[in-house]
């Protein structure tokens, strides 16, 4: 055994390779015993000699683990193993030898290392070079027999029609979808031309397109057919010309059913431009309708007018039946006045329950009144859907043009929709024709809402105050806060002018915050300076009222920065409120009320009140209307009436307020009649704060 392995070391100083023997004391531990001069070179950070060192004292540790698994491979199966090793870009074949002693026991390894590095490289090379060349054939076998098939299904299984034609058109051959789209086999086509089944509208432009196609150049299409069900369908067509070698000699068609894409998109141009409900045109068409009108009305110098539809209270239609009955409505209403119509005449639905009509080329201005009026009276006439009979009535606004300046059809639809907005606030059910003032009205309506914005941050709005007085002892006892706008340049403006549209805007809800907290200021001053026991008197609108929660939330937190007490503060709602939202109002009375607020109920006997509102409301005072109080000295009729509001008010213990006296003569029927307090210009204008306090004390209060 040993002279074997000294055989080995005199053979490892004559070759170039790199000989190490590894004595293997036992299985997973190994030591450097002899390494030749090559190998030598691999260890020199660890001096001229490292024999008797283990492997794992020599080498890296992963470069140890990997080579002491293949030691233990060796040293288990007792048998030469042969694997590379990749180190600093060198690759080395490693071969691995056991060597056992007389009981099989394995005590060296000799492991023998030679640079393949440039064999490796040309290996790998060869190898990548094989399998691209057996790639590239197979490819292009796959290729080919891929065309081959590609081309089989392309006609036989393509979904459109695939037929082929000789250079005058004939069929030769087509695939089975030609008999999907067209209804006719391949052998019934044989023999026949294209152009056979083409309808007659189209034949020209399919003879022009086969001809452009045989002179080399690929050409595509739509036509309508006619299919053997003798139906039209319309075609995608394309047509290819047949090249062998560079000489044509035949046309490929593929042809593909497209109706059904044509009929969506008939249906999406009737979408695009008529309502999908009544299947009037829309908005859309109308402008394009009357812009054409209003081109012809210049040139021909004539007259054209429009009228603009909108049914009332089609709302509460959709809000207590439903929108399906709503629709069904909707339906007949436009098919009635589709009927009062004649030519050259377009009726469009332009929004919910809103029509607009066109009257192009009237002979005078009474032309678009006799129309709306007709309208009016066959929509009068009751529907029946469902077994509900409905009456409608309608509101609409006119205009016309002359032609005689320029202008636009949004600028006719604004005039046309500014009238009818007009008389649906003064009734409705009726038609009124427009006039530049209906624009001026609007324009200022646009300029308060914008400048009562502005007001709310500047402070242009103050509050003046008018005394209540106990109708006997003529002792002021409270008063009532009243809003002004002093507007910068318009200069005061009257609320009856700027309160609608604050409502209408939503401003009212600001607004209503300010004067209440301002009013609680000022009264909190008053009552710590000259009155110990005072109440003032706030007006509030039914949009305040609408936003419930929010109102009773300001009235806790202003009442609770003031200091104010809550029975010194006295809610005015009008009766006409009452009345119209009285399911709504009731909770939030009940809600003030609790609160220790004063209720009032204004302008009470304009409204018809039901007792019940008096019975079942925690009500405190009822103001009776100054058109009463008009009146009281002309006639017995007028006093009555005072008289028993007087006592219905006694009766329920609720107290009276006489408005808008006038004279000393009111005065004095009312103090006759029991009235508690009264207000008006005979007591008291509406004043400042101060001027208040001042004339107040003038009376010595």
């Amino acid at each position: 055994m040993n002279d074997l392995i000294m055989s080995y070391k005199q053979f490892a100083n004559l070759t170039s390779e790199y000989v190490c023997i590894l004595k293997s004391e036992k299985y997973g531990e190994y030591r450097y015993e002899y390494i030749n001069d090559q190998a030598m070179q691999q260890f020199q950070e660890f001096g001229d000699d490292v024999t008797n060192l283990k492997v794992e004292e020599v080498l890296s540790s992963y470069e140890a683990q990997f080579l002491i698994k293949k030691y233990n491979d060796t040293y288990i199966n007792q048998a030469t193993t042969v694997f590379n090793q990749h180190k600093g870009g060198i690759v080395y074949e490693t071969k691995l030898t056991p060597f056992m002693d007389v009981e099989g026991r394995v005590t060296h390894l000799v492991m023998m290392m030679r640079d393949i590095t440039v064999e490796h490289k040309a290996d790998l090379h060869l190898e990548k070079t094989k399998k691209e060349l057996y790639h590239h054939i197979k490819e292009n076998e796959k290729a080919l027999m891929a065309s081959k098939e590609r081309y089989k299904c392309l006609v036989k299984y393509n979904k459109d029609a695939v037929f082929e034609m000789n250079l005058d058109g004939m069929y030769l051959h087509a695939n089975p979808a030609i008999e999907e789209v067209t209804g006719y086999n391949a052998e019934e086509l044989k023999g026949n031309t294209f152009h056979s089944i083409v309808a007659v509208k189209d034949i020209d432009k399919v003879v022009y397109f086969f001809n452009e196609a045989r002179k080399g150049k690929a050409q595509s299409y739509e036509c309508t057919c006619v299919d053997k069900n003798n139906k039209y369908i319309s075609l995608d067509v394309k047509n290819i010309p047949i090249y062998i070698n560079n000489e044509i000699i035949g046309i490929f068609g593929i042809a593909k059913n497209i109706t059904p894409q044509k009929l969506q998109e008939r249906k999406i141009k009737l979408l695009a431009y008529n309502d999908p409900l009544t299947l009037l045109p829309n908005k859309a068409l109308l402008d394009d309708r009357i812009n054409q009108s209003i081109l012809e009305t210049r040139k021909q110098k004539n007259l054209m007018a429009l009228l603009y539809v909108d049914l009332d209270g089609f709302k509460n239609v959709n809000d207590y039946l439903g929108h399906s009955i709503g629709d069904q409505l909707l339906i007949e209403a436009s098919q009635r006045i589709s009927r009062c119509l004649e030519n050259r005449q377009t009726l469009a639905r332009i929004g919910g329950d809103e029509f607009v009509i066109l009257l192009s080329d009237v002979l005078n201005k009474e032309a678009g009144v006799n129309c709306a009026k007709k309208i009016i009276e066959v929509l009068k006439e009751p529907f029946e859907l469902h077994e509900v009979s409905f009456q409608l009535t309608c509101s609409i606004g006119v205009t016309y043009y002359d032609g005689s300046k320029a202008v636009t059809g949004e600028e006719l639809l604004k005039q046309a929709d500014l009238a009818m907005y007009h008389i649906k606030k003064r009734g409705k059910n009726n038609v009124v024709v427009y006039n530049e003032e209906m624009n001026i009205n609007i324009k200022r309506k646009i300029t308060l809402e914008t400048d009562m914005r502005k007001a709310i941050k500047d402070g242009d709005f103050y509050l003046e105050y008018q005394p209540i007085v106990h109708t006997k002892t003529k002792k002021t006892i409270s008063a009532e806060v009243l809003i002004r706008w002093n507007h910068k340049s318009l200069g005061r403006i009257p609320p009856n002018q700027f309160i609608p549209i604050a409502e209408e805007t939503g401003l009212i809800i600001p607004i209503g915050e300010w004067v209440f907290r301002t009013a609680c200021l000022q009264l909190k001053k008053w009552q710590q300076e000259y009155f110990e026991t005072f109440r003032i008197s706030i007006n509030v609108s039914v949009r305040q009222l609408q936003e419930q929660k929010r109102f009773i939330e300001t009235i806790k937190t202003i009442l609770k920065e003031t200091g104010v007490a809550a029975k010194d503060i006295n809610i005015e709602i009008t009766e006409t409120l009452f009345m119209e939202n009285y399911e709504e109002l009731s909770q939030m009375i009940h809600q003030l009320y609790s609160l220790g607020l004063h209720i009032s109920m204004d302008d009470f006997g304009t409204g018809y009140s039901s007792m019940s509102i008096l019975k079942n409301l925690p009500i405190h005072t009822i103001k009776i209307d100054r058109s009463f109080i008009d009146d009281v000295e002309v006639g017995s009729r007028n006093r009555a009436l005072i008289n028993s509001i007087i006592k219905l008010a006694e009766r329920l213990d609720m107290q009276t307020v006489g408005e808008g006296v006038e004279n000393e003569k009111q005065l004095a029927i009312l103090a006759e009649e029991n009235c508690d307090y009264v207000q008006g210009f005979h007591i008291c204008r509406p004043v400042s704060a101060e001027e208040f306090i001042l004339q107040n004390f003038k009376e010595g209060l």
